[in-house]
C-alpha cells in the first residue's frame, strides 16, 4: 500500500469514517469498515468518579489531562470507605503473616520480636490517626498454619505479641476457631463493621 493511500486513510479515520487499517501476516493492509458503530452508544463521556466530562473541543492531551483528572486517586481513605469508623476486627494473625509473607521485617535472619512489634505497632498507630476504631482478635487454631509456615518463633512471637496487648491494654480478644460459639455470639453482640 503507497504512503499516500495510508494516509488518506487516516484522514478517512480522522474525519469521522470509522475506517481501521488492520495489518495482516502477509504484510498487506485489511480495510475494516465499522459504519455501523455509534460512539454514542459507548459510555466514553465519563471517569471512573460517573461525573461527566467536557471534551468537547479540546486537543486529544487535553482530552486525556481532563481523564486523568477524574479518576479516582491511587490512595482511598479505607476507614471511610469501608465503614471503619465504626468498630472493625483485625485478625492479628492475618497481619503477622502478611509482614513475615512479604518480608517486611527479617523475622527469619534475626529473631528480635522488637522490630515485628514496633512494624504491627506503627500499623495500628496509622489505622488509629486515621480514625479507625478496631478490636484485634487472636485464633488459637492458627498455631498449626504459623509452624508450617514459618516455623515455631512466629507461633512464638504471635504469643508474645498477645502479651504485649495485655500489657498495654490493646483492644483485643482471643478465641479458639472462628467457628466457636463465643466468636459468633461476639460478633452478633458488636456488629462490627
Amino acid at each position: 500500500m503507497a504512503e499516500s493511500d495510508v494516509e488518506s486513510l487516516v484522514s478517512d479515520f480522522d474525519d469521522g469514517e470509522g475506517v481501521t487499517v488492520v495489518p495482516t501476516e502477509a504484510g498487506t493492509d485489511v480495510l475494516d469498515d465499522y459504519d455501523d458503530l455509534n460512539p454514542d452508544d459507548f459510555d466514553m463521556g465519563t471517569g471512573s468518579s460517573g461525573r461527566a466530562l467536557q471534551l468537547e473541543g479540546l486537543e486529544p492531551a487535553q482530552q486525556l489531562t481532563v481523564w486523568r483528572d477524574s479518576l479516582m486517586p491511587v490512595e482511598v481513605d479505607l476507614i471511610s470507605e469501608l465503614d471503619g469508623s465504626n468498630l472493625f476486627i483485625i485478625s492479628i494473625e492475618s497481619v503477622i503473616f502478611d509482614m513475615l509473607s512479604v518480608r517486611e521485617v527479617a523475622f527469619e535472619s534475626e529473631l528480635q520480636f522488637l522490630r515485628l512489634t514496633q512494624a504491627i505497632e506503627v500499623l495500628l498507630k496509622n489505622l488509629r490517626s486515621s480514625g479507625g476504631l478496631f478490636r484485634l482478635v487472636f485464633f488459637d487454631c492458627m498455631k498449626p498454619l504459623f509452624g508450617a509456615a514459618f516455623g515455631e518463633a512466629s507461633w512464638a512471637f504471635r504469643q508474645a505479641f498477645l502479651l504485649h496487648c495485655r500489657v498495654e491494654k490493646i483492644d483485643h480478644v482471643v478465641f479458639p476457631h472462628w467457628y466457636c460459639t463465643e466468636w459468633k455470639e461476639h460478633v452478633q453482640q458488636w456488629r462490627p463493621s
